[in-house]
């Protein structure tokens, strides 16, 4: 329990680009012992190189952080957060309840369709979720979309470059995830 400042070794084993945004290893709670890891899209319709100040100082009703980790169209892993943010809200999975069970990820994409998910991106979130359920101990079936941890949302949303689709799609997302390499997906599975 604590700050999982580990994480980042595991993340460079699983061949991520990995960012940094300054004070990233104190903050959210320490009170963080994550078991899963929910995914999401940030909702944002600009591309960004650097994780919006909204992911890492929160709204106006939501403190930050927003997340764990942000990850950018281009497969970038930005390093937000080591202890627990503020992503999933009301809400469970596979009895697991509340933030300071599950990571988070807010990813680069509108989700409204208009912008398709970038193969690399998609290679890069499975390796990021590989990277926490080794670093955690546990599989990819404690992965799940916004979506799958409460009806009141549709993270992450959209079409995949390759023609997959997160609606219909996640158990395909998963066994990339168990792939035993993830550094060289195949997507297209």
């Amino acid at each position: 329990m604590g700050y999982q400042t580990g994480v980042v070794e595991a993340l460079r084993d699983h061949g991520l680009d990995v960012g940094f945004v300054p004070g990233w290893e104190r903050r959210g709670s320490s009170s963080f012992d994550p078991h899963g890891h929910v995914i999401h899209h940030d909702a944002i319709p600009t591309r960004w190189n650097s994780p919006p100040s909204i992911l890492v100082a929160g709204r106006s009703d939501l403190a930050g952080p927003l997340c764990n980790f942000a990850l950018n169209s281009a497969g970038t892993v930005w390093m937000v957060a080591a202890g627990r943010a503020n992503h999933a809200g009301a809400g469970s999975w596979r009895g697991l309840v509340g933030d300071s069970s599950v990571w988070g990820t807010e990813a680069q994409n509108a989700g409204t369709g208009g912008q398709v998910w970038p193969d690399a991106q998609i290679a890069a979130y499975a390796r990021l979720c590989a990277a926490t359920c080794d670093d955690c101990g546990f599989s990819a079936d404690m992965v799940c979309r916004h979506a799958e941890w409460t009806s009141r949302k549709i993270d992450p949303a959209g079409p995949w470059q390759d023609g997959h689709d997160w609606a219909r799609d996640m158990p395909h997302f998963r066994a990339l995830i168990a792939q035993p390499d993830t550094g060289d997906l195949d997507i297209m599975d």
